[in-house]
């Protein structure tokens, strides 16, 4: 260690970077896309796994369809039925509902 200081003041190290006084999770020099060290999420030479376009990640990807994760659409123009109330446009997250009691989409029983 350094002179000068307690061991109770003694800057931590970084393990992602190496520079002192900030922990890996605080690490201003890692990119938050692809989780390596020396340059920003914006700058990120690394590509998408989903588009291979550079600067976002898989999860992020603006091509990609919500409801199926596939390229080339969107979620309301999947053709993926949704597993609630078997429409397209929408995954079962984001579903309406199916009533039971009048077979109705848009509410849920409780409701009708």
């Amino acid at each position: 260690g350094e002179l000068g200081h307690t061991l109770s003041k003694c800057p931590n190290e970084c393990w992602a970077c190496g520079e002192l006084y900030h922990k890996s999770d605080d690490c201003p020099n890692r990119c938050w896309t692809c989780d390596e060290v020396g340059h920003y999420a914006k700058d990120c030479p690394n590509e998408c796994d989903a588009c291979g376009d550079i600067g976002h990640s898989t999860v992020d990807c603006p091509d990609a369809c919500w409801t199926c994760g596939e390229l080339g659409h969107l979620a309301r123009d999947c053709e993926d039925e949704c597993f609630v109330c078997g429409r397209l446009g929408h995954d079962t997250q984001k579903c309406k509902g199916k009533c039971h009691k009048c077979g109705k989409i848009g509410h849920w029983k409780r409701d009708c």
